[in-house]
């Protein structure tokens, strides 16, 4: 599994890379730009929902260690296994587009994981289900904005089968904070 999300990682990155290369003919204004990046669609959305399920995937191995409460460590596993379902469906989504992504953390993920690693164990779930929250209500608007916008049918209905589970991911942690006040 782990090997084959590399693959299509790896070959949406080249992928992406090429996209870069017939628009860098085009002008862009910066606020098409900043749409673009707050709200991606199609292929940019199968790239930034890649690089979101790698990120949380990374952060969730770590809570999944470091948790004080045995529920937030079982919400942990349970998020990780349903981001591997969702893992598996983007996969074959993005191996029909020709999108890969190369699994590696982001800056801002490689900077929490540290964060995160460094609080005791009484501030770590508090942190954790802070960070876990604002990351899943991004995705969730992120996919109902490709939902509502996007063009290609299947990375549409790829964002259409995320969001219950995004908010059902979201559901969950906020009543984990609400219990861990």
């Amino acid at each position: 599994m782990v090997r084959m999300l590399s693959v299509a990682l790896a070959l949406g990155l080249v992928a992406s890379l090429a996209w870069g290369e017939e628009d860098k003919d085009k002008k862009v204004n910066p606020v098409e730009k900043r749409e673009k990046k707050e709200n991606p669609l199609d292929k940019d959305f199968l790239i930034e929902a890649a690089q979101c399920a790698n990120n949380s995937q990374n952060v969730l191995s770590i809570v999944e260690k470091h948790a004080s409460s045995d529920k937030v460590k079982e919400f942990a596993k349970k998020v990780r296994k349903d981001h591997d379902d969702l893992l598996k469906q983007h996969g074959e989504v993005a191996k029909s587009k020709k999108v890969v992504v190369v699994p590696s953390l982001d800056k801002e993920a490689s900077s929490k994981i540290s964060e995160l690693k460094k609080k005791d164990k009484d501030d770590f779930d508090k942190a954790f289900l802070a960070y876990f929250i604002e990351g899943h209500e991004k995705a969730l608007k992120t996919a109902e904005y490709q939902k509502a916008n996007g063009k290609d049918e299947d990375v549409t209905k790829l964002a259409s089968e995320m969001i219950p589970v995004l908010k059902g991911h979201l559901e969950e942690a906020r009543k984990l904070q609400k219990d861990n006040k």
